[in-house]
């Protein structure tokens, strides 16, 4: 769980938060720190701010209470990382990002996601070669087919729903995989059959050199 601010202080070191631990808080019930000087200052500006564009009250009500969260646990005297807000945007149904970040960058209070500002084309390109590893590794070896579930994808490669979705569709397009549906167990053996996409890897197609056959990627 992420620890209260003191006034004052910076960061030491970046690392990933898990802010849904935090899913649910309720300023008015106390369920949070107390605002430092600097944080409470910025939280009546956002509110300022919201009042004068006349933000809907619903929406305003959702980023007045992102700001709580973030600046309750994490201070303001430092700017706050955007991976954090939309970390905290998606372990949370009722807080909102993407204005919040907006009013950050414009007080030079926020620190770029640089994953959330890539090159569409870099990103697709790494999320293929993140999932051509992992299918890789999952053969251990044998030529055979493999079936990766998010969940598997998750907790053994640290891999989003997102980099494994767009990873495989690129794979898929370039040929370099090729997907069939068979009957897998769900877990251990007397658990239920279900049928599912699994992965044939195609490593011997790494090799083409000819002209307009290699991928645009490798």
């Amino acid at each position: 769980m992420p620890q209260p601010a003191l006034p004052g202080q910076l960061t030491l070191f970046a690392m990933r938060r898990d802010w849904s631990v935090l899913t649910g808080v309720d300023r008015r019930r106390q369920d949070l720190p107390e605002l430092t000087p600097a944080a409470r200052a910025l939280v009546v500006d956002f509110d300022w701010l919201m009042r004068l564009q006349e933000w809907h009250p619903h929406t305003r009500h959702l980023y007045w209470r992102t700001l709580m969260i973030l600046v309750s646990w994490l201070g303001a005297d430092a700017p706050l990382l955007e991976s954090d807000i939309y970390d905290l945007e998606r372990s949370d149904p009722n807080v909102a990002a993407r204005r919040l970040c907006r009013f950050l960058a414009d007080r030079g209070l926020l620190v770029p996601d640089p994953r959330r500002h890539q090159d569409r084309d870099q990103v697709r390109v790494e999320a293929a070669i993140a999932m051509y590893l992992v299918l890789l590794h999952e053969r251990r070896g044998e030529d055979k087919t493999v079936w990766l579930s998010p969940r598997i994808g998750r907790e053994r490669y640290d891999l989003s729903d997102e980099t494994r979705r767009k990873g495989l569709n690129e794979l898929a397009q370039h040929q370099l995989v090729s997907v069939r549906r068979r009957p897998v167990h769900q877990g251990l053996f007397q658990d239920h059959v279900r049928s599912r996409n699994v992965y044939e890897l195609k490593p011997e197609d790494l090799e083409r050199r000819h002209a307009g056959e290699e991928p645009d990627w490798f």
